[in-house]
């Protein structure tokens, strides 16, 4: 655990760890997940958005309100990730996940920005884990 710490420091001064529950979820949404931490303790209920993987906290786990930590691990996993399951005190920043990405973070204005360019028809090169994912939705204009 004390490389992995080093390795979430390292990578958070290069803008490439998140802690905020919320942002992981986005990152792991669009297989920018290269390793993630999960609190095996934890339960946070809520929702994550299957298009742009954003996160709808609820007070309580019910029907369509499952454990917003599992499916960022889970969507991590399908993306390749390697997925820990830890103890809280071992995941940097205090929070149920923290994720070490594979690039660095992308504001969401700057991934609005190429989804409008997108959308008017603009060819864009994307490659990797978050052009499979848009051509599996039925982007064709990704190369």
């Amino acid at each position: 655990m004390r490389d992995i710490r080093q390795l979430y420091g390292q990578r958070s001064a290069e803008g490439r760890a998140l802690a905020d529950a919320a942002e992981v979820a986005r990152a792991a949404t669009f297989g920018a997940v290269d390793t993630l931490l999960v609190d095996i303790d934890a339960a946070l209920p809520g929702a994550v958005d299957d298009q742009i993987g954003a996160v709808t906290f609820a007070a309580q786990a019910s029907g369509d309100v499952h454990d917003v930590t599992d499916e960022i691990a889970r969507r991590a996993w399908l993306s390749d990730a390697r997925v820990l399951a830890v103890r809280g005190a071992d995941i940097p920043g205090g929070g149920p996940v923290a994720a070490i990405l594979r690039l660095p973070a992308v504001g969401r204005a700057a991934i609005e920005k190429v989804i409008t360019k997108l959308n008017r028809g603009a060819r864009i090169p994307i490659r990797g884990a978050v052009q499979m994912r848009l051509m599996s939705r039925g982007c064709t204009r990704v190369s």
